[in-house]
C-alpha cells in the first residue's frame, strides 16, 4: 500500500493583502521549517526562519511592507519533507 500524502492544508488570509497576512498550516512535532516568499520569477523576496514547530496548526504572521503589488508564492519547507506552497496577492 502506498503511503498517504501528508496533509498540508496551507492557507493565507487575508488574501489579497496590503500590509500583513497570516499563513496557517498543519505541522508535525519537532520539524524545523523556513518560510520563503518568492516572486513569480522564483526570486526569494523574504525569508522567515520558523525554527522547531509543534504538532498541530501553526499560524505565522508575515509583513508585506516593502513588497510591490503583485502575485507571490509562499513556500514553507521543513525537515519533515512536506511541501507547502500557496499563492499570495499583495495589493498596493
Amino acid at each position: 500500500e502506498l503511503p498517504k500524502e501528508k496533509e498540508t492544508n496551507i492557507k493565507v488570509y487575508p488574501n489579497p493583502t496590503s500590509s500583513s497576512a497570516i499563513v496557517s498550516f498543519n505541522s508535525a512535532e519537532g520539524e524545523n521549517a523556513i518560510l520563503n516568499i518568492m516572486d513569480l520569477t522564483g526570486k526569494i523576496v523574504k525569508t522567515q526562519v520558523l525554527g522547531k514547530l509543534y504538532n498541530g496548526e501553526t499560524n505565522i504572521e508575515i509583513n508585506t511592507d516593502g513588497m510591490t503589488g503583485g502575485v507571490y508564492l509562499i513556500n514553507v519547507s521543513s525537515t519533515s519533507g512536506t511541501k507547502r506552497v500557496t499563492k499570495l496577492v499583495v495589493a498596493k
